[in-house]
């Protein structure tokens, strides 16, 4: 295993119910292990992944098919 965290920018802002949506969404791919938004600026996104399994674009990729405006960061 290899983890990585990866910070994702949120534009859009979004209610509990599509912040539950997204965490379902990255919940369920495989390799993500962690995911929170930041506690003082809720429109950055941390997301932990396994690099052997999945990869940075493909997770940005993914707050994107919710149709939430974002762009990754990095870390």
């Amino acid at each position: 295993m290899n983890n990585i965290d990866v910070l994702i920018h949120v534009n859009d802002q979004m209610d509990t119910k599509k912040r539950q949506s997204l965490f379902n969404q990255l919940g369920n791919t495989n390799g993500v292990t962690n995911q929170r938004f930041s506690e003082n600026k809720e429109h950055l996104l941390f997301v932990e992944y396994d690099s052997n399994v999945t990869n940075s674009l493909n997770l940005v990729n993914k707050v994107k098919a919710q149709g939430i405006e974002s762009q990754l960061v990095g870390l």
